[in-house]
């Protein structure tokens, strides 16, 4: 496999199905690490059905969105992005390690667990301007500083991914846009079986396409970001 296809593996976060099966379940072997990334991602997931820990309210739509990718990209040298980038949320996930970026995620969850778990709480209009519901925090911090930083890191780690090859590399990268309105939805459906009075259908539609417009530009830019 190319390795500009390193690049396909940040979902920087992605319709109204119902949740997939699990992704130990599929057929495909995945390399240990990246079968460790689904595996850590899928125990938080259902963590927050469980329990509806507002901790866990990003890991859930990262779960979707990490496989995702992983039914497009199976094995090959490709995994070492998004292992990297699950690296960075592993480690804001420890109090102790947690970076000034992510306090803010982590202040709104513990509000929602004092006051209650709301839609509003979660998701509001005013995120397009500015991340003040749980999930635009999370995904700012994710994808407004972590993704960046390994986008850069790898493209360091690898620089024969620079030079005349750099716009098919960011062909791949940004073709991974399409999965957000459906990874996203799937995350809203999670959300809602732990809400006593969650949205309808449209709504979720709705959200999704605010989620999928925010997740895009972010992405673009953090992107433009680390090729600089």
């Amino acid at each position: 496999m190319n390795r500009f296809r390193i690049l396909c593996l940040l979902p920087g976060l992605a319709g109204c199905a119902a949740p997939r099966a699990a992704p130990m379940e599929r057929k495909v072997t995945l390399a240990p690490a990246a079968a460790h990334v689904m595996q850590s991602l899928a125990q938080q997931r259902a963590h927050f059905l469980a329990t509806g820990d507002p901790d866990d309210v990003f890991a859930i739509f990262y779960f979707h969105v990490t496989d995702e990718i992983l039914r497009r990209v199976h094995a090959g040298s490709v995994l070492e992005m998004l292992v990297d980038f699950h690296a960075a949320w592993e480690r804001n996930r420890d109090p102790l390690r947690r970076e000034p970026h992510w306090q803010a995620y982590y202040a709104r969850a513990a509000q929602l667990r004092t006051h209650g778990l709301t839609w509003s709480g979660i998701a509001q209009p005013m995120d397009v301007l500015h991340p003040r519901g749980l999930l635009a925090l999370g995904i700012a911090a994710h994808i407004d500083h972590d993704l960046p930083h390994t986008l850069t890191t790898v493209l360091h780690r690898h620089p024969e991914l620079r030079g005349t090859r750099l716009a098919e590399q960011e062909a791949a990268f940004r073709s991974l846009d399409e999965i957000f309105d459906d990874c996203t939805a799937r995350g809203f459906h999670d959300l809602a079986t732990r809400l006593a009075h969650p949205p309808g259908s449209l709504v979720i539609v709705w959200e999704s396409r605010i989620a999928r417009a925010i997740i895009t530009r972010k992405r673009h830019r953090a992107w433009q970001q680390a090729v600089r």
